[in-house]
């Protein structure tokens, strides 16, 4: 390889390829680049672990007459991508996360979202699409959340049935707002979390249940914000 001071190209169709790297163990590879790229803006990395390519970084140039728009990805599926400063968003921030969707036995369905998840803040939510069910189903949280709170904006159920919190297959009590106040309000302690209510999870859970409503179908979302 020959060190020079600039790299020019010029004069070559669009979507031209100027950069190829690609190593002996990754070859037989359909797509073996290391380091890619082209004279339209297009530029890969990926990382080579005895083989194993993982994508770091694509800028996709796009391509109109193939409806491609271009793009940014960064980092592959389960790889964690770190800001070490402030990140700042000009428009909105898309969670694609798929959700864990149980069927009622009834009708209808309940969805768990996790699409915020970390040590220093954790949102799930679940919503209720018309959802009836005479079976109890626990949604198994990323990890545990230590403490939170949350709003039951559904008519799910009326105690016994609901929702609840567990730790380790035990129920765990949550506490349920009964009366607000300007000089200090007051909640009931219990497990049962029915519907159109508000409250907070003063200890550490690992499983989220959706119980039996044993009435009619409902819809709605409940949502829990703690760390």
């Amino acid at each position: 390889m020959t060190a020079t001071a600039t790299i020019d190209n010029e004069g070559n169709a669009p979507f031209s390829d100027w950069m190829k790297v690609i190593p002996t163990d990754t070859a037989s590879q359909t797509n073996p680049d290391t380091f890619y790229a082209n004279n339209s803006g297009t530029f890969i990395i990926h990382s080579d672990n005895q083989g194993v390519l993982t994508t770091l970084i694509q800028l996709i140039a796009g391509q109109t007459n193939n409806s491609i728009p271009p793009q940014v990805i960064l980092a592959a599926a389960a790889t964690v991508t770190e800001v070490l400063g402030n990140l700042q968003c000009d428009a909105y921030i898309q969670a694609n996360l798929a959700g864990s969707t149980y069927n009622g036995s009834t009708a209808g369905s309940c969805t768990f979202y996790a699409p915020i998840w970390g040590p220093s803040l954790k949102i799930f939510v679940v919503t209720f699409g018309g959802f009836s069910n005479a079976n109890g189903h626990g949604f198994t949280l990323p990890s545990s959340i230590a403490r939170g709170v949350f709003v039951m904006g559904s008519p799910y159920g009326g105690s016994p049935y609901g929702c609840k919190f567990q730790a380790s297959g035990s129920d765990v009590n949550s506490k349920i707002f009964t009366a607000l106040s300007s000089s200090g309000g007051s909640a009931a302690s219990q497990v049962t979390i029915p519907g159109n209510s508000f409250g907070y999870l003063p200890v550490t859970a690992d499983t989220f249940w959706v119980q039996s409503n044993n009435n009619s179908a409902v819809d709605g979302a409940f949502v829990c914000i703690g760390n």
